[in-house]
């Protein structure tokens, strides 16, 4: 058969024995898997491929994304797994397949699990009678279950679009502690499209702005808001947690955070970031490179290029991003200001506001593949900026930037997620 799906090893039993909350992230998990299952059965004319992005509904109107929005967020994801020569992979939550069909062409053996079973279904029957992918297996399975695969070797642990359904940032440490076991030294786990701590209350307050009709009141709006973040049923996660994954895992060695790729401005170019982290590797070569300080010097793009020209690699810290300048001064506006007044007149303020500076975080990424270099653009300290940092090619033969985790931890009380 092109594609072997084990069926019957899923189980459905406790998710986090070590936690008072066990009971409730079961009904968490349940309700995500019923969800998903319904989502999943509804068929349309143009999702029955290996481009089936059903499901995929912007926050602010509720239609679908547009194709194109969607291909340009899974043509980023592709080409970052891509970049790291995976031959064995491991999906955890593969859906319908977005990523699985573009990857496991390139690969000898591909497993995807996923607690759908309508997901897996649609991936068997689209790949029988299509791709025939004979190296892939598919697996019903919830996200911690990892019995079976230890010998397999992975080199190549995916979790894309995923981690916000987990609930609670616990399970994602079960879950890593568990893809780190099956993982081969070298191997790096893919985190895709996880939904940033930091910007939440920008998101919601973004979203509510949107859906608001022009008489209703700041008061009215405000507590909206809040409600929203109250009730926020997904998991939103610190990037700073990754960066001091090391404190938890001892053999991870090298974090990359992203920004997302895109052109266009949406909910997941804007609030979102993907992450690479690597096991038991050995960084060969030097990121110490000349610093710039995008606000202070009052940078411009021609200078940063004619800096290029004269230096091995670059790092430009705080460069204002394009994206969130208006979110993150509409938060600004909302935390300022008076209860009286209306939405109406909120989004004319918001309308007015003028980007200061504010760079696209693609303006950098064209400029690297124009002076064939690598780039790596991530957080900044504060969430309304990002740093970039450009290096050769020619690094090792290595395609990426990779640094290694600071090891702070969080003061207690300063969480790296919230509670969904």
């Amino acid at each position: 058969t092109p594609c072997a799906y084990v069926v019957g090893q899923s189980q459905e039993g406790e998710l986090l024995t070590t936690s008072e909350n066990g009971q409730l992230f079961d009904e968490q998990i349940g309700q995500w898997q019923s969800l998903y299952n319904q989502i999943y059965s509804q068929t349309s004319a143009d999702s029955q491929g290996i481009f089936n992005i059903v499901g995929w509904n912007s926050s602010y109107t509720g239609e679908p994304i547009p194709a194109a929005q969607m291909r340009e967020w899974l043509d980023d994801k592709v080409k970052v797994i891509l970049a790291q020569k995976p031959k064995k992979v491991l999906e955890i939550g593969c859906g319908t397949g977005l990523i699985l069909f573009q990857v496991a062409p390139h690969c000898q053996c591909y497993w995807g699990t996923d607690i759908s079973s309508v997901a897996l279904d649609h991936i068997q029957r689209i790949n029988q009678e299509g791709p025939k992918l004979e190296q892939v297996r598919l697996l019903h399975s919830t996200a911690d279950k990892f019995e079976g695969l230890e010998s397999e070797g992975f080199d190549t642990i995916i979790l894309n679009s995923v981690v916000q359904y987990f609930p609670h940032i616990d399970y994602l440490l079960r879950v890593l502690e568990g893809a780190i076991k099956v993982l081969t030294p070298g191997g790096c786990i893919f985190l895709g499209d996880v939904r940033n701590l930091q910007l939440m209350e920008a998101f919601h307050a973004d979203v509510e702005l949107y859906k608001a009709n022009p008489e209703d009141s700041i008061k009215d709006f405000k507590q909206r808001v809040q409600r929203k973040i109250e009730q926020e049923n997904e998991l939103f996660i610190d990037p700073d947690f990754f960066r001091a994954i090391q404190s938890y895992f001892p053999q991870i060695t090298e974090v990359e955070i992203h920004l997302e790729r895109g052109q266009h401005h949406n909910e997941l170019t804007q609030f979102r970031y993907n992450v690479v982290l690597r096991s038991a590797t050995i960084l060969d070569f030097s990121t110490d490179f000349p610093e710039l300080n995008w606000t202070e010097q009052q940078l411009t793009l021609s200078e940063v290029r004619n800096q290029l020209g004269t230096s091995e690699g670059l790092r430009v810290i705080g460069v204002p991003n394009s994206r969130l300048f208006r979110p993150l001064k509409s938060v600004e506006l909302f935390r300022n200001s008076q209860d009286f007044g209306t939405t109406e007149e909120f989004q004319a303020i918001k309308s007015e506001i003028i980007p200061e500076n504010a760079v696209e975080p693609e303006d950098f990424s064209a400029l690297a593949e124009d002076l064939s270099l690598s780039v790596w653009v991530t957080w900044s300290d504060t969430p309304d900026r990002y740093d970039v940092i450009f290096a050769p090619l020619e690094n090792s033969q290595r395609n990426y930037i990779a640094f290694t985790p600071t090891h702070t931890v969080k003061p207690e009380g300063q969480l790296y997620a919230n509670h969904p």
